[in-house]
This record gives C-alpha cells, sequence and structure tokens, in this order.
C-alpha cells in the first residue's frame, strides 16, 4: 500500500481556515468598526440637530416671555387708566349733582333763609344746615325741594330755636341719580 503523508496537506488546509477566521474577524471588526461610526455621526448630527431646536426654543420663549411682560405692562396700564377714567367720570358726575344741586337751591331759597354748611355724607346724603327768621319758610323749602326731581330724599332733620328769634334747621337730602349725558 501506497503510503502519502498528508502533514503537508492538512497544515495548508488549517493555514487556510485560520486566514479565513482572521479574516473573518476582521471583516466583523472592521464592520463593527464602521456600523459604530455611522452610528457615532448619526448621533452626533440629531444632538448638533436637537441643540440647535432647542436654542431656537429657548430663543423663542425668551421673545415670548417679553411680549407676554408687555403685554402685561400694557394691561396693567390700561387697568390702571380705565381705573382713572372712571374716578374722573364719577367725580364729573358728581360735580354736576352738585352744580345741579346749588342751581337748585338758588333757585328756590326764600328770602328770609339762609345756608350756613352743606355737608357731604360718605353714604351720598347732603345735610344742608342754615338759618331762618321764620318757621314757615324752612317747611316751604323743604317742600320745594321734595316736589324737585333732583332730589330722591328731602327730610327735615333738626329745628331749633335760638335765642336771638330765630331758627336753626338741618334738612337731610340725597340727589336722584343723574343720568350720565349731564
Amino acid at each position: 500500500m501506497l503510503q502519502v503523508n498528508l502533514l503537508p496537506w492538512r497544515s495548508i488546509q488549517q493555514r487556510r481556515r485560520q486566514r479565513l477566521r482572521v479574516w473573518h474577524m476582521m471583516l466583523f471588526i472592521v464592520l463593527t468598526v464602521v456600523l459604530m461610526s455611522l452610528w457615532s455621526a448619526f448621533a452626533w448630527h440629531a444632538l448638533r440637530r436637537e441643540q440647535s431646536n432647542l436654542l431656537m426654543l429657548s430663543g423663542s420663549q425668551t421673545q415670548l416671555t417679553l411680549q407676554l411682560k408687555k403685554v402685561s405692562d400694557a394691561t396693567q396700564q390700561l387697568h390702571e387708566l380705565l381705573r382713572v377714567a372712571r374716578e374722573r367720570e364719577q367725580r364729573r358726575i358728581k360735580s354736576l349733582g352738585y352744580l345741579a344741586l346749588l342751581t337748585s337751591i338758588a333757585r328756590h331759597i326764600p328770602d328770609n333763609l339762609w345756608l350756613t354748611e352743606l355737608i357731604d355724607e360718605p353714604d351720598g346724603r347732603i345735610l344742608l344746615r342754615g338759618e331762618s327768621a321764620v318757621y314757615p319758610a324752612v317747611m316751604a323749602f323743604a317742600q320745594i325741594l321734595k316736589d324737585d326731581a333732583l332730589f330722591s330724599e328731602v327730610r327735615v332733620f333738626d329745628i331749633q330755636r335760638l335765642p336771638a328769634q330765630s331758627l336753626r334747621f338741618v334738612l337731610q337730602i340725597r340727589l336722584a341719580k343723574q343720568p350720565s349725558a349731564l
């Protein structure tokens, strides 16, 4: 029988398999490195894009915050101006009411009656203090004021006789609600 030495052939096959394994391992390592590099590049690009978006959003937030503050300040200023306008309108209406009151009193006051004091109460009542020589003049003046549509309430609050044969009186009146078109 013929004996063949297969040892060189086996060693060649073994080296080929070893090279193939090394080549496969190198290919795996290279593919892993390439894939990791691609993943890293994509992640870096996505991170940059997110940072850019975050910067843009924070800039927008800052602008919106400033605009919101401006709107809030403008709203507050508007409320303040409206409050001042309401107060001015109330003062104007009250002044027109006082003007109408004084005009009505001047038109209707009898000759023998003197008003000495006009007191504005916080609840909207007005006290008229004065003196007169005769009692019927005080009552007539109170009745004339009651008949006037300018007043919603007229009351003789107090009448006192003074030592000098005159009377001191207090009338309590309340102005009727005035239309704002005065």
